[in-house]
């Protein structure tokens, strides 16, 4: 399987090969993810990966975490974080 997918335009818009070689995970701290911020959204009782460093991962602007404790044991990719239940996280709305 190849790290590279060819662009859907070709050469048109000098658009590059899309590399995925490189997910756009972010960390966030715990302790930032469970300060309340007036604006935020405010989630329940979810199950996050949490990094050795006691982060949080975002994929992009998608917070890594479920309902559902099952669910994130069941992604192969991500088994060298821990699963954490965190009662109440605050995270910066999606932008429109």
């Amino acid at each position: 399987m190849t790290d590279k997918l060819p662009s859907l335009y070709g050469s048109i818009g000098n658009r590059e090969d899309i590399d995925i070689s490189e997910p756009k995970y972010t960390k966030v701290p715990k302790s930032e993810l469970t300060t309340p911020k007036n604006g935020y959204v405010c989630m329940l009782n979810r199950y996050w990966y949490v990094t050795d460093d006691d982060c949080v991962l975002f994929y992009g602007e998608s917070p890594q975490c479920n309902t559902d404790r099952r669910i994130l044991e069941y992604r192969e990719s991500m088994r060298d974080y821990k699963i954490e239940l965190i009662p109440i996280a605050y995270r910066k709305p999606y932008r429109d």
